[in-house]
């Protein structure tokens, strides 16, 4: 349902003969991926990748004894990552990009692993509607930013259609990737292309068909008696009410 909600989102903004930078949240780390191939890509998301970054930041201020104003990340990674660190303290075996600066200096040894396992500890996600006031948070900011051209150095998944999460300048003409010396673009692309398999997504082609991954996918068939290994995106609106009409007997056995 994300992708058939944002892919008609999109069609009315393109029909409007308007031009307004787009902010989503519905599933922006792939949603806008998949609609990029047919030029109906939102400009920035909200939530996921900067839902962790401020428990990160706060993370690392607590290891190394410094105010949290002194500590900048620079992220790039999956949807699947950044729900799974604050969940488990780990980034699941996905790939991932994260530059630290502390006190402006450049920190490489900085331990990831330290820094991510603290996480569940004392800085655990609450779920529910609860949690989902760190998602409106991440919406204030990035909406903010926009608002008041600021080029704060915000973290926005879906970028002009790009795959997973990145740090970004935002302001009032969307949002400008920011790469720190030694991280390149097609690095960080690929990075997210990968941290997709973990989400279930083996790759988006050209036309913006989805292909899952035979993993996840016998998963879901043993499970829920679902299967769809590819999904195009008119055929999104029908299988998302497969799957959710799929999940529906699977609940009401428990019942």
């Amino acid at each position: 349902m994300h992708l058939t909600l944002v892919h008609k989102l999109m069609q009315a903004v393109k029909a409007s003969g308007r031009n307004p930078i787009v902010i989503n949240s519905s599933f922006p780390d792939v949603t806008h991926n998949v609609l990029s191939k047919i030029g109906l890509s939102p400009h920035m998301g909200i939530g996921n990748i900067h839902n962790v970054v401020q428990p990160i930041r706060n993370s690392i201020a607590d290891l190394e004894g410094v105010p949290v104003q002194s500590v900048t990340v620079y992220l790039y990674l999956a949807h699947y990552v950044s729900h799974y660190i604050p969940r488990f303290g780990t980034a699941g075996g996905s790939p991932y990009i994260m530059k630290v600066v502390v006190d402006g200096r450049k920190r490489d040894d900085i331990n990831h692993e330290e820094v991510f396992a603290a996480l569940p500890k004392s800085r655990r996600r609450s779920g529910g509607l609860t949690g989902q006031i760190l998602t409106a948070s991440s919406a204030a900011a990035i909406v903010r930013a926009v608002a008041t051209d600021s080029q704060e150095l915000l973290h926005s998944p879906g970028i002009d259609g790009l795959p997973g999460g990145y740090a970004a300048r935002i302001g009032e003409n969307g949002a400008k990737i920011v790469l720190p010396e030694g991280v390149e673009m097609k690095d960080v692309i690929k990075t997210n292309e990968e941290g997709n398999r973990y989400d279930g997504i083996e790759e988006i082609l050209d036309d913006g068909t989805v292909v899952n991954t035979d993993k996840e996918m016998a998963i879901m068939k043993n499970i829920v008696g679902y299967e769809c290994k590819r999904m195009t995106i008119d055929e999104s609106e029908e299988r998302s009410n497969e799957i959710r009409a799929k999940f529906g007997d699977f609940a009401a056995k428990f019942k």
